[in-house]
Order: structure tokens, then C-alpha cells, then sequence
């Protein structure tokens, strides 16, 4: 996929989720589900335009991490994510998030059941 055809893209999923943000706008403050919808619409659209500052900066299809190519396969499922990385530091930054010793990853320190509160 060649970047023009993937601005193409993103150009007329940001047509199409402006639509459904300006659709969902006036019912979103009805109900909870025209809520939802109008806030997932409001994220893809910030999305699709980070996408195509990338494209305009010219740092589209390149690591964040690493600064090489992004595999082609992988870029056409990061089109609009935030993570833009290639699939060896998507890899290696797994790793590290699974090999955290469990104190690491709980932030609480100060535990105690509730009761040892009140009766303190």
C-alpha cells in the first residue's frame, strides 16, 4: 500500500466519522449508546488526523522506537493507532510489560483491609 492510496484511506475515514460525530452529536446527550458511538467517532477522528499529520510530516511507516521501516503487513493494521511501531520493539516492549516483577506493577503500597482501618 503506497502512502498516497493510504491517505486516500484515512481521508475518507475521517469523511465517513465526521459524519457519524455530527449525526450522533445531537443524541448523544439522550442516550448512553449515541454516547458511546459519538465519543468512539470524536477518538478515530483524532486518530485519522494524527495519520495524516504523520503522512504530512513525512514520519509516517517508521518506528517510534527504533526509526526503521514498519513492515507493510503491520502498517495497514496501524493505518490510525497510536502505536506506531514495528513488530520487533511491538515484541520486545511485550516482553518487558510481562517480565515486571509484580511489585513493579502494582502501584499500592499502603494496603490494609478496611476493617484494620476503622479499628486503627
Amino acid at each position: 500500500m503506497t502512502t498516497l492510496s493510504i491517505e486516500t484511506t484515512l481521508m475518507d475515514e475521517r469523511k465517513w466519522w465526521k459524519a457519524v460525530a455530527d449525526h450522533t452529536a445531537e443524541l448523544a446527550n439522550i442516550d448512553s449508546q449515541s454516547y458511546y458511538t459519538f465519543q468512539t467517532a470524536q477518538k478515530k477522528l483524532v486518530a485519522v488526523d494524527r495519520a495524516l499529520q504523520r503522512i504530512e510530516v513525512g514520519t509516517f511507516g517508521w518506528c517510534d522506537v527504533c526509526g526503521e521501516r514498519i513492515e507493510p503487513e503491520r502498517l495497514e493494521l496501524l493505518v490510525d493507532s497510536d502505536c506506531h511501531t514495528c513488530a520487533a520493539c511491538a515484541a520486545a516492549a511485550e516482553v518487558r510489560r510481562n517480565t515486571r516483577p509484580m511489585t513493579q506493577r502494582t502501584r499500592r503500597t499502603d494496603y490494609r483491609p478496611v476493617f484494620a482501618l476503622e479499628m486503627a
